[in-house]
Order: C-alpha cells, then sequence, then structure tokens
C-alpha cells in the first residue's frame, strides 16, 4: 500500500543512514517494493529521468532494478539503457544492471548488444560491451538461441573494433565472458 512517493522517501533515507550512504540497503528496500509493485518499475525510472531522485543515490536506484527481477523492472532497464535522453553515466549503469538481472533474456541481449555499437557514447558502448560478456559467463542462465547470440556478437565486435579503445573494451568483454573459445581470435 506504500505509495510511489513514499517508497522513494524511504529509500532515500534508507540511503542517507550512513556517512557515505548505504547503497545496498536502500536497494534492497527499494527492490522489495517493486517486487510487490512491479507495476511502479517505470515510474521508478521515469523518477531517475525527471530529477525527482538525487543524482548521488542513482547508482542504488539502478542496483534496486537489478535485484528486483521482475520482468517489468528488465524492461525499464532495457529501455533506459537505450534512451539518448538520459545521461551516459545512468545508461551505462543500467547497461551494467542489465547483465546482472536474475533472468536474462532475449530482449536483455538486444539492448545490450544496441548500445554496445561503437557510434554511440564511448561510456555506455564500452560498459553495454563489458557487460555482454559478463552475460556470456552466465551461459547457465541463458537460453541457448541467446547465449550463442551474445557469443557470435563478441567475436564479430573483436574482429571489427574500429579503435584500440574499442579493442580494449572488447578484450575486457571476452576476458568477462570466461569463454576459452576466443583464445585464437585473442592470440591473433
Amino acid at each position: 500500500a506504500v505509495s510511489l512517493e513514499d517508497a522513494l522517501d524511504r529509500f532515500g533515507r534508507s540511503y542517507a543512514r550512513t556517512k557515505d550512504g548505504d547503497a545496498y540497503t536502500a536497494a534492497r528496500m527499494l527492490a522489495e517494493w517493486l517486487r510487490a509493485r512491479p507495476d511502479q518499475a517505470a515510474a521508478v525510472g521515469a523518477a531517475v529521468k525527471s530529477g525527482k531522485i538525487d543524482p548521488q543515490i542513482h547508482p542504488a536506484v539502478f542496483l534496486a532494478l537489478e535485484l528486483c527481477g521482475t520482468d517489468e523492472a528488465r524492461g525499464v532497464l532495457a529501455n533506459l539503457v537505450r534512451d539518448p535522453a538520459l545521461s551516459e553515466a545512468n545508461r551505462a549503469r543500467a547497461a551494467s544492471a542489465l547483465s546482472d538481472v536474475p533472468r536474462p533474456t532475449r530482449e536483455t541481449t538486444k539492448a545490450l548488444v544496441e548500445a554496445s555499437r561503437p557510434n554511440g557514447p564511448e561510456l555506455v558502448a564500452g560498459t553495454s560491451e563489458r557487460a555482454l560478456g559478463h552475460l556470456a559467463s552466465r551461459s547457465d542462465t541463458l537460453e541457448p538461441a541467446v547465449a550463442s547470440e551474445v557469443h557470435d556478437t563478441l567475436e564479430r565486435d573483436l574482429a571489427q573494433a574500429p579503435s584500440t579503445s574499442r579493442r580494449i573494451d572488447v578484450i575486457d568483454a571476452v576476458g568477462n565472458s570466461n569463454d576459452k573459445r576466443f583464445v585464437p581470435a585473442l592470440e591473433q
């Protein structure tokens, strides 16, 4: 029965309990509320975008959306990583959170692949690439077709990285994947 405003107020107070902020406790509290009110995930994302939530605690919001584990929260993260109106830092946070959602889907992968394209903002593209690598390391939680798509994307990106910084992002992603099939390509 707690409203969005009350939940965000409690979230902010929970975060502020310690001098440096208690992001994990605050995120867990907001994640629990989001599990009870999955229809409010989009409203939480909108509150981040509108500035209703203090930017200092945005990382904890993205952690809450990740931990919550609902389809709605996963969808909000996928939309946020794609949203050019959102700050690059928050888009990167959404990408990182997407790589750790409890049940990654084809949509999760698609959002990260789109955001990892080198023609986008470098912070978002690099973080999304590394998130793809992390997602690949979780192949046991992925549908086989999704795991194959992530591997193929990383393989393509490794072969086509247009710059040194981009190559570093892809190599980092490949390392995150812990996939031995990349060893020959890395040796080249």
